[in-house]
Formats: C-alpha cells, structure tokens, sequence
C-alpha cells in the first residue's frame, strides 16, 4: 500500500532482524509466516543475522532473497554464540525500532494494528509484542520477566547507548544481553506499552531449551556456563536495577504464578550444590528470599546425604550415596 507522505514501512521505521543457527527447517517455517500474504510486516526491511551455520541455511536465505528483495543476509565467519548473535542487532539497528525474532517462535497478526499504533506513539520506549499472563494483572516484575524472551519487545533504537551496549557484553554470559536495555529503561521511568492482545507465541521449554546457548561451543564451554541455570541469568540482569526492592519482586516472579520456594527447588533439583550459581543468587536476593533458599539448601543436602528404600523384601539405605547398607527382610531360597 503506497502513501502520499511515503509507504507505511518507513512511517514506522521498524527493522526486523531474525537470528539464526542450524535451524533450517524452523527459518524456513518462520520465514513463511513472515512473508505471507496476510502478514502485515513482509514489507519492512528484514535482516538475517546466521551464526555461521553449516546446514543449508545460507542456501535457504539466498532463495528467499531472490523473490524479496527486502532480505539482507549476514553470516558471521564464526559461530559467535547465541548472547553475541543477540547483541548483533543492537549494534546494526539503523531505525527507528528494533524487533528481533528468533527462528522457531509462531505469530499471530491478527491484532497488529494495535502493535502499530503504539509505534507511532514518541512516547514509548519499548512496545510488548507478547505476553505470558493475564493483562488485567501483569505487575512490573512479571513484565520485566517477561523480557527475558527475545521476540517479546520491539526497541526504540534512542535508548541502545554505548553505555548500554557494553553492559550487554557484560551480561552476555547469562543469555539475556537485551535485560541491560530493558533495565535501563525501567529506571529511567520510561514508557512501556502493553497491547491487549497475542502477538508472538514462543515455543520455549525451560527443560529443554535451558542448554540452548550451547550449540555449537563443542562442549568446550567457560565454567559458568557448564552448570549455567536461566534463573541464575534473571538473577543477575535484575542486578542491573536500581531500585532493589523491585529487584526482589522480579526474582518472586522467576516462575511466573510459582511460589517463590518452588522455583528454588526446581532450581537445586536441576543445579544442585554449584558455587558459582549459588553465589549469584544469594548477591540477588533479599534477606527474606535468602533465609527460604537457605532453608532449601538445608532440606536438599540432608535429602542427599540419607536415601531410604523400602520393599517388602528389604530396607536399603545410602548414606552420601557411598556408604550403601542392605537390610534382608526375607529369605529366598532356590529350589533344588
């Protein structure tokens, strides 16, 4: 659709860049979503940024380039990570507003008109393009949480300062870069909008996708990220806010609608006694949340150092899991 005063793709001034490794299929389900006939975006300028994947992805992307022309492939030479790939956009950005979208989320446009209003909107520093709980009760620190998902906020590119691109390398290693521009905006009291409706359902499972920054690393990974826990990168990019008391809010919030005591099990059944992830959570939590997670320690390590099994036939004891005792309730005898 053409205007008088220019087409609506440079009114708005949104670019997308999509990232990308080693998931051809999924881009290319992604891609067709974007480029529907029906999609209100296959119009903007749309930047793939693949982190040098070896799967025909760059064979897929020069397809779709030759029937859109407003495709832009970039290819680092070398797998960068998936925080660096993250980071990548931010120091590309040459609009207006920055949506970054991973390659295996799905979309629904019907509501886009609301997301396009906000972004004529001067006042808003980040414009929500999905959401995991009820609108008539999100709070601050579920909203901030719910930042963690890449694809969930489109960025007024104002906002991405030198300061805060380097406070994202800094954060690179807890996954979410972006948290530095997000906590950077909440305390300067900036305008976030929070559409009514769906835009972006991700497909993320914390039991699956928690090792997702891995590929590619041939398992030659820094020590903080062998034992690394997503709650352990909430933790620290919520450090990044001023006000601590919102700080501690955002970390009741890990689990969204969970109990703050069940997240801290989930996280030592999954973690266990690991120092450095211990460590950065007692420096973010409040006196209250660390007396409950010490409390859990203490549960966890005597679950650990007694196990009991009882059968009908024998009672089976492991002290530390070495010392293994086993008491014969019955006696079985082999018939001749």
């Amino acid at each position: 659709m053409i205007f008088v005063e220019g087409c609506m793709e440079d009114r708005l001034g949104l670019e997308i860049f999509i990232i990308t490794y080693n998931r051809r299929e999924k881009l290319q389900k992604t891609l067709n979503q974007i480029f529907d006939i029906n999609s209100p975006v296959r119009n903007f300028d749309i930047k793939i940024i693949d982190n040098s994947s070896n799967d025909g992805t760059g064979e897929l992307c020069a397809e779709y380039k030759k029937r859109f022309h407003n495709i832009t492939y970039l290819c680092n030479n070398r797998n960068v990570g998936l925080s660096g790939n993250i980071i990548k956009p931010f120091e590309l950005a040459s609009k207006k507003w920055l949506w970054i979208l991973c390659d295996d989320d799905e979309f629904d446009w019907t509501h886009w008109s609301e997301i396009e209003n906000a972004l004529k909107c001067e006042e808003n520093a980040i414009v929500m393009a999905e959401r995991l709980t009820d609108y008539n009760k999100i709070s601050l620190p579920v909203l901030i949480n719910e930042f963690s998902f890449l694809p969930a906020a489109i960025y007024n590119t104002a906002n991405i300062t030198p300061a805060v691109l380097q406070k994202m390398y800094v954060n690179a290693y807890t996954l979410f870069p972006h948290m530095a521009l997000v906590c950077e905006i909440v305390n300067e009291g900036k305008k976030i909008f929070v559409p009514e409706h769906v835009l972006v359902k991700q497909s993320f499972d914390l039991e699956k996708d928690n090792k997702q920054y891995a590929r590619g690393a041939d398992n030659k990974l820094h020590f903080r990220q062998k034992r690394f826990h997503l709650f352990c990168g909430f933790a620290n990019s919520f450090r990044m806010l001023n006000d601590k008391n919102l700080r501690y809010k955002c970390c009741e919030n890990f689990m969204l609608g969970y109990p703050f005591s069940e997240a801290m099990s989930l996280f030592l059944a999954h973690n266990g006694l690991d120092i450095n992830n211990l460590f950065d959570l007692f420096c973010a939590f409040s006196l209250r949340q660390n007396i409950i997670f010490s409390l859990l320690i203490v549960k966890y390590i005597l679950k650990n150092i007694f196990f009991i099994s009882v059968t009908r036939e024998r009672i089976y004891i492991a002290v530390l899991k070495k010392l293994k005792i086993r008491l014969n309730l019955t006696r079985r005898y082999e018939n001749a």
